[in-house]
Formats: C-alpha cells, sequence, structure tokens
C-alpha cells in the first residue's frame, strides 16, 4: 500500500514540491530578498527556455495517440529532438551576454538539463510521468548546494557561479542513474540512421505549433512580468515576488502533475465517446477540488513564512493569493483541455492566450510609465490566467458536447 502510494505520481509530484519549496524558503532566509530574486529568475530560466521545442513534443504525442503508433519512433524522436535542443541551447549561450550574466547562467542551466527534457516525452508515452520532476529535483539540490558554498566562501556577488557549478555537480550522479535505467536514446551506432526522415519531425513540429504558440504566449504573459519588475522596480519586491510566484506554483504542482497524466489518459481513450464524457466531469470536479486546496496551502505557507519566518518579505501573503487564483484556474483547466487539443480546437484558445499577452506587456508599460504600484502586475497577470482557463474549460466542453451529439446521430442513423 505504502509502496503503491509511493509510485503514485501526484504523490511523486507533491513530494517534489515539498522539496522545492523547503529550499526555496532556505535560500529566501539566508540569501535575503535581492540575492533571492536573481537565483530564482536562474531557477526560472533553466527551466522555461524549454520553450524552444516549437511544439515538436506536442506533436509527437498527438501523431502517438491520433496514428496509435506509440513506441514505433520514440528512438528516432530522441535523437533528433536532441539535435534541435542542443541547436537551440547553443543559439541561447550565444544571445545571452546581451541580457546580463544571469542570463548567461541561465542559459547553461538550461543545456545542461538537456538530457532530461529530451527523455521525458517519450517516457511520458510510455507513462512513466516521474521522468518529468527530474530538473526540479536538480535544481533544488543545486540550490541546496549553492547556499551551502555560498556560507563557505562567504562570496555575495558570486551566488549565481556557485548555482551553476552545484548544477552541474548533481547532473553527474543523477543523470547517470536516470539514463542507466531507461532506454530513450539510440545506441551510437544507431544514431545516425535515426536522424534520417527529419520530414517526420517536422510534421510534429506542425501538428504542434498552434498549441506551442499558446505556451509561448503563455511564457511570454509570464516574463514579461518579471523583465519589467526586475528592471523597473526595487530589488527587494523582486525577490518578494518571485518567491510568492514559488509558493503559488508549488501549490499546484500536484494539480499540474494530475494534468500530465489526464492529457495521456484522454489521448487513449479517443476512440470512445462516453469515455471521455465521463473523464472530462470526474476531471472537472476534482481539479477545482485540487486546485482549491493549492490556494490554500499556497496561502497558508506564505501567511506563516511572512509571519514567523521572514517578516522583511512584506506583501508576501497578498501576492501569493493573487497569483494563487490565477495559476489555480488556469491549472486545472489544463487537466481537461487536452481535449481540445487532441481533437483539433486548440486555436481559438491560443488566439485568447496571445492577446491577454499583448495586454499584459500593455500593462506592464503603463504601470512604469505611470509610476502605479507594481501589484497591478501581477493582478492584470493573475486576471488574464483566470480568463484563460475559464475560456478553456467552456470551449473543452464544447467539444465533448459535440463529440457526444455525433455520436447520438451515427448511432441513431445506424438504428
Amino acid at each position: 500500500m505504502i509502496s503503491r502510494s509511493v509510485n503514485s505520481f501526484p504523490v511523486q509530484r507533491g513530494m517534489v514540491a515539498a522539496f522545492t519549496f523547503a529550499t526555496s524558503v532556505a535560500a529566501a532566509r539566508f540569501l535575503g530578498p535581492e540575492l533571492f530574486g536573481k537565483v530564482a529568475l536562474f531557477l526560472f530560466l533553466a527551466k522555461i527556455l524549454l520553450a524552444s521545442n516549437l511544439g515538436s513534443v506536442s506533436g509527437f504525442i498527438f501523431h502517438t495517440y491520433s496514428e496509435r503508433t506509440q513506441g514505433a519512433s520514440d528512438k528516432r524522436f530522441a535523437a533528433q529532438y536532441s539535435i534541435h535542443l542542443g541547436i537551440a541551447a547553443v543559439i541561447f549561450l550565444c544571445l545571452s551576454p546581451l541580457f546580463g550574466t544571469i542570463y548567461v547562467f541561465g542559459a547553461a542551466g538550461f543545456a545542461l538539463l538537456l538530457p532530461f527534457f529530451v527523455a521525458e516525452p517519450v517516457l511520458r508515452v510510455r507513462r512513466n510521468f516521474a521522468a518529468s520532476l527530474w530538473p526540479d529535483v536538480v535544481l533544488s539540490g543545486a540550490l541546496l548546494g549553492a547556499i551551502a558554498i555560498f556560507f563557505c566562501t562567504t562570496g555575495t556577488s558570486s551566488v549565481q557561479l556557485h548555482l551553476f557549478l552545484a548544477t552541474l555537480i548533481s547532473l553527474l550522479p543523477l543523470g547517470y542513474l536516470f539514463l542507466r535505467g531507461y532506454k530513450v536514446f539510440p545506441h551510437f551506432d544507431d544514431w545516425l540512421s535515426h536522424l534520417v526522415g527529419v520530414s517526420q519531425y517536422f510534421n510534429f513540429v506542425r501538428r504542434g505549433f498552434v498549441l506551442y504558440i499558446a505556451t509561448l504566449a503563455f511564457v511570454a504573459l509570464q516574463s514579461v512580468d518579471r523583465i519589467f519588475l526586475e528592471r523597473f522596480q526595487s530589488e527587494s519586491f523582486f525577490g518578494v515576488y518571485m518567491l510568492a510566484f514559488q509558493l503559488a506554483n508549488g501549490g499546484m504542482l500536484v494539480l499540474n502533475a494530475r494534468s500530465f497524466v489526464s492529457a495521456i489518459d484522454f489521448g487513449e481513450a479517443l476512440p470512445n465517446s462516453a469515455e471521455i464524457t465521463r473523464m472530462f466531469g470526474r476531471n472537472l470536479r476534482v481539479a477545482v477540488v485540487s486546485a482549491l486546496a493549492g490556494i490554500g496551502a499556497s496561502l497558508g505557507g506564505a501567511f506563516a513564512i511572512e509571519r514567523y519566518l521572514l517578516p522583511g518579505y512584506r506583501g508576501l501573503t497578498l501576492l501569493t493569493l493573487i497569483m494563487s487564483i490565477g495559476l489555480a484556474v488556469y491549472t486545472a483547466s489544463a487537466n481537461i483541455s487536452g481535449i481540445a487539443f487532441l481533437k483539433g480546437k486548440q486555436f481559438p484558445l491560443t488566439i485568447i492566450m496571445i492577446s491577454l499577452s499583448c495586454i499584459a506587456l500593455a500593462v506592464n508599460m503603463f504601470v512604469v510609465q505611470l509610476a502605479l504600484t507594481p501589484i497591478v502586475v501581477v493582478v492584470s497577470t493573475s486576471l488574464g490566467l483566470t480568463l484563460y482557463g475559464l475560456a478553456a474549460i467552456f470551449i473543452s466542453r464544447s467539444t465533448i458536447l459535440a463529440r457526444g451529439s455525433i455520436a447520438k446521430c451515427c448511432a441513431g442513423e445506424s438504428s
């Protein structure tokens, strides 16, 4: 019973969330708001640069379930995807000095995590969802190592370098154990043969590009806040903002884990309209309950931290509450919006996300020009995520109802 619970992906996600939460609080306490903001930006960049996949992962998953070819092209995709991300990493490393030192370290962190990023989609369609947790484990472990090095060397200006080195060190044993246990990548002598047939990889990109644009717009929606706040607001506020985001996002990690599983479940149930309808209702009910629990957990943690552990992080509870609401609705919708993508109804959601990102950019510019309180930025982003989540639920429900109507029509004609 205990072993089965530990092997459950939501439980594993919760354990990693607790580990991430603990390391973030420790870093915030010992580094202070100004330095923690920079460190948190490194952690954010190391993972968010995965948005350079151009939708190939979504296209690969779509192809796997629409064509029922699970396992037929896994290694070929892994070989081609690794080349794709490798080129992206080189481009990021070349361009990052234009934005600052912390962006160089962020690009380097992304490059170090490439083996995990490449292996994850292949293992996901094999229902090994835990593979998606390894980057978080590596970065959180590296953060603990960086704090230790920081205190040993007492060099406040080089904490980002310490974090990069700790990431590199932690990858060695974890990477060996991870890659040794799963046959994801082709053997070296077969590598070139898997690179043949690049047209199929471009087809993956084409299939997933609409969802990719939505993902890119979502990244822009969140990133524009960080860019403007880091550039135009105080370092202390930015540090509080980054910790609030960690707490709000941490409260949604279990719900986010369910969205991983539900997307694969929808893919496997595609031929069965009745089963998809049942899954939609069940997933939505569970998502709502999990979202409310996540908001409560994030808010309770933020209150305790601000009140008892980190009194210098003033406003942490308020920012966490605002962010948690938007992230909760958005993540809850992700538990059922996979069906919209699989049935070709992603385009309107992509247009909505692009529009919200443009609005977020305009809001940030107005806040800077009019010298408004930066909380306006946080509220607008959270409101945007809420509106998108509600639209995703509505469009996904319409897709389900349309499928049900077609199925009833067909059944009536056959009788």
